[in-house]
Order: structure tokens, then C-alpha cells, then sequence
């Protein structure tokens, strides 16, 4: 009895400590995947109900941040997220903040007006199949993927986009390949 009591105890305590492949970090920032997993395929909407996914932004990193506009850590992330995108190189990073809010692009765009949100695209996953394909454990989760579509980081929780550290591990990933 103490033996399965001991291993169910062990067992947790593994799974709290965060026992996994990953490399673990300070909170608020990235979480490198060791080895990079490809991104599994999934699709969302643009502003203009366009149907896209991951694919359409290879040759670039992309930083996907899944959020909803009732998730207070997501409000609070989103205007910082929106002048880190202004500091990124459009050339080399594609920010994607995509919605889960099964309201579409409409509150999307109400939300982005109400907060001054003036340099993220609109992106919609009005079906909500996203963190269950990526395996989000909650919002917001972000996802650096690298220009052939694996993932090598992630950041569970809201960020401080606007933090030195974040910034420079994003500004300091290798270039991507030249486009042909």
C-alpha cells in the first residue's frame, strides 16, 4: 500500500515540477520545445473571412497568440502585443493574434477599436478547434514558429511583450531563409 501510495506521490510531484522535454524558464517567458515539433495544420479566418493557415505565412517566424476578448490576462497582453508588432520586422515575423471568440471577426474588430488596436491584423477562430489542435492549455498561450513551420518555443500565459528579454530572444532567432 505505501509503495502505490509513494509512486502516485512521485508521480505528481514529477508532473508539477514540470519533468518534460522542454527547457523550462522564468515566468512570462518563452518555454523552448527541444526537439522543434511541426505545427500542426489547422485554419482560421482573416478580417476579410478569408480562409487561411500556417502555411500562407512560411518563410517568416510567426508568434500565434491564441486569446478571446473576455480573457482578462488577453485584454490586459493584447496592447502590448500590438506595439510589439510594431517593433518586428514584417519581413522576418508575422504577429497572428487569433481570436477564439465564436462571435467572429465583428467583436473582434469592436475590441481592437476599443483598446487601440492598430497593428494586428484581424484573425478569427470562430470554431475554437486551435488550442485543442495546438494543445493550449489555457488563454492566452503564444507559439514561436520557425519559416518551415516547426515550433520551437511557447509562452503559457499573458506576457509582457514590451519586456527587454522578450524582445531580444525574438529579435535574435536566425534570419529566415531568403524567399526565391
Amino acid at each position: 500500500m505505501f509503495y502505490r501510495f509513494f509512486a502516485i506521490f512521485l508521480f505528481f510531484l514529477l508532473l508539477a515540477t514540470g519533468v518534460s522535454n522542454r527547457v523550462f524558464a522564468e515566468e512570462g517567458s518563452f518555454v523552448s520545445i527541444d526537439p522543434p515539433q511541426p505545427a500542426p495544420p489547422f485554419t482560421f479566418e482573416d478580417g476579410e473571412g478569408r480562409t487561411l493557415d500556417l502555411k500562407d505565412f512560411r518563410g517568416r517566424y510567426v508568434l500565434l497568440n491564441l486569446w478571446e476578448t473576455t480573457c482578462a490576462p488577453c485584454v490586459s497582453e493584447m496592447p502590448k502585443l500590438n506595439a510589439l508588432s510594431q517593433q518586428l520586422d514584417h519581413k522576418a515575423f508575422a504577429v497572428i493574434a487569433l481570436a477564439e471568440d465564436h462571435d467572429g471577426s465583428g467583436a473582434i474588430r469592436l475590441f481592437f477599436q476599443r483598446h487601440s488596436i492598430d497593428h494586428l491584423p484581424v484573425y478569427s477562430d470562430s470554431t475554437g478547434q486551435a488550442p485543442f489542435i495546438l494543445h493550449a492549455r489555457g488563454l492566452p498561450t503564444t507559439f514561436l514558429i520557425d519559416p518551415h513551420g516547426m515550433e520551437i518555443a511557447r509562452l503559457e500565459g499573458a506576457a509582457d511583450w514590451l519586456k527587454a528579454s522578450l524582445i531580444s530572444y525574438l529579435q535574435t532567432q536566425p534570419p529566415p531563409p531568403p524567399q526565391p
